[in-house]
């Protein structure tokens, strides 16, 4: 029996190799292939969305009204896209191209904290630690006298 190496999306291609491959790889800078890189995230990332959506090609093109030979060179990983199609892309397959966080952002997480045992016996760290099993949250003392009322 023969091994054969299986294919898949993730690795096809990738036991190909020859002198003039090698040293066309070679000839492209960081800088290029760091914009090819992403140019083809994209098209993976706009193709897996398609498919979770279980849309065609011609479907895609008729929701956002573009030529279906368009779609095909989004396709193609080597299309470079404006940032109004990127947009028109992310509404229309619910997904997010552009991420445009800053470092210093942050993510709010509002809770409502409801305890049906009586915890006026819990001391400051039970409590804590109660409310860090259950949620991750820390609590200040302030929380903690505001939240043992009798």
């Amino acid at each position: 029996m023969i091994n054969k190496s299986v294919h898949n999306d993730d690795n096809w291609g990738d036991d190909y190799s020859s002198s003039l491959v090698k040293e066309l790889a070679d000839a492209i800078t960081p800088q290029e292939q760091e914009q090819t890189d992403y140019k083809m995230k994209l098209a993976a990332k706009i193709y897996m969305a398609m498919k979770a959506h279980g849309m065609t090609q011609t479907q895609f093109a008729n929701s956002i009204d573009k030529p279906i030979s368009l779609i095909s060179r989004w396709m193609s990983g080597t299309h470079n896209f404006t940032v109004e199609t990127l947009v028109d892309i992310q509404r229309i397959l619910g997904i997010s191209l552009l991420n445009l966080e800053t470092a210093n952002s942050y993510s709010q997480i509002n809770f409502k904290l409801n305890i049906s045992s009586t915890i006026t016996d819990w001391t400051p760290y039970e409590l804590n630690q109660y409310v860090s099993d259950m949620g991750g949250l820390a609590v200040s003392e302030k929380t903690i006298e505001y939240v043992i009322e009798d």
